[in-house]
């Protein structure tokens, strides 16, 4: 079948011709214009329109759209401004297909708000400190970009399910990929209206042969009360907390294990509600670090033996003309066994610490020590 107005091959859209060649004719090569602006090319229902390898869709006066197939791939290669593929509103564009994969080989700008419904999304590059992930307001206002989260279950919640996770992986010296660190969000409280959350900071510990992502600071909002969160910091016992600063504490310190400080310790109440009051006759209370008395003629008790770094003070508040003398399990003042401490006068008192297996006496305000 040839296109033609006889003259150039050119078809206006008021002078154009759809014939075949004579039979006896030899078909020539020619272009394919509509050079109208009203022009158009109709193809009927049910039929095909065939382009071979390598022949070109051409647009444009300066042949600036170009629709072709070239033997492996298909393409549409524009190079004038831009390519713009649009719909009627609220019409999709849809590209590919659910087993293809879609590959954009320069930037990509969105206008509007981007939906992916994949289960994966990959940054990858080959350039040093790359990929650079960007999140940018830029309202003239006091608030900021937001980065969600979001867990909807489609049920209800529970008690301890995570809500979110970022987790760090590099090559270990094995050039195996492993977990060093992850941040960990999940719910502490579910209870509808006195709900309580939680976000545990994790990083890789080993003991020798198995590397375990353990939580070395975990915060928990605690529900039925008010304005209240707890925080742990290390794991284990042998754990180190270091403060390079001043560590300022409203409330009590309660240490189980030791407290070191280069500096001074200040407090304006110190050893809070740690103290007795001592009875003639009983044991001094190694968990109370001040025991008090009132001697009302002569009066005994004793002291046994601490632990390392323990801290005891004695002090007499009241007299009636009596005096109290302790017998301290391992006395730092004798060479071996017991030693004594005698108080008699109103304001007297020492302070001891526990070292090398021994009471030692750190401070004394006018006891007798034997």
């Amino acid at each position: 079948m040839r296109i033609s107005n006889y003259a150039s091959d050119t078809i206006t859209g008021t002078e154009w011709l759809i014939g075949t060649d004579d039979p006896g004719g030899t078909p020539t090569t020619k272009n394919f214009k509509l050079t109208d602006l009203k022009s158009y090319f109709a193809v009927a229902a049910s039929t095909n329109t065939t382009l071979a390898d390598n022949v070109e869709l051409i647009c444009g006066d300066g042949n600036d759209l170009r629709i072709y197939h070239d033997t492996s791939h298909s393409v549409i290669a524009s190079s004038t401004g831009n390519l713009n593929i649009t719909t009627q509103s609220g019409g999709t564009i849809q590209l590919g297909h659910s087993t293809s994969e879609v590959t954009v080989l320069d930037n990509l700008t969105a206008n509007g708000n981007l939906t992916t419904s994949g289960d994966t999304i990959t940054f990858s590059s080959t350039e040093s400190n790359d990929p650079l992930v960007t999140i940018k307001n830029t309202t003239n206002d006091a608030t900021g970009a937001r980065l969600h989260f979001v867990k909807d279950k489609g049920a209800a919640g529970a008690d301890g399910d995570d809500i979110g996770t970022i987790e760090f992986i590099g090559d270990d010296a094995a050039q195996t990929q492993t977990s060093f660190a992850k941040i960990v969000a999940e719910v502490s409280e579910t209870d509808d209206t006195d709900e309580a959350g939680k976000l545990s900071f994790y990083v890789a510990e080993s003991d020798g042969t198995t590397t375990t992502l353990t939580a070395g600071l975990v915060l928990e909002g605690e529900h039925a009360t008010d304005g209240e969160v707890d925080v742990t910091i290390g794991a284990g016992t042998s754990s180190t907390t270091a403060v390079a600063g001043n560590l300022t504490v409203a409330g009590t310190v309660n240490a189980t294990g030791n407290v070191t400080g280069t500096g001074f310790i200040k407090a304006t109440t110190f050893f809070a509600g740690t103290s007795e009051d001592l009875a003639s006759g009983a044991a001094a209370s190694l968990t109370k670090t001040l025991s008090y008395f009132t001697t009302g003629g002569s009066e005994t008790a004793t002291l046994a033996a601490g632990t390392e770094g323990q801290i005891k003070m004695f002090s007499l508040v009241t007299t009636d003309g009596g005096d109290m003398v302790i017998t301290v399990t391992n006395a730092g003042w004798k060479a071996s066994g017991t030693g004594t401490i005698t108080f008699d006068t109103l304001g007297e008192g020492c302070t001891l610490m526990y070292a090398n297996s021994k009471w030692c006496i750190v401070g004394n305000h006018g006891c007798v020590f034997a």
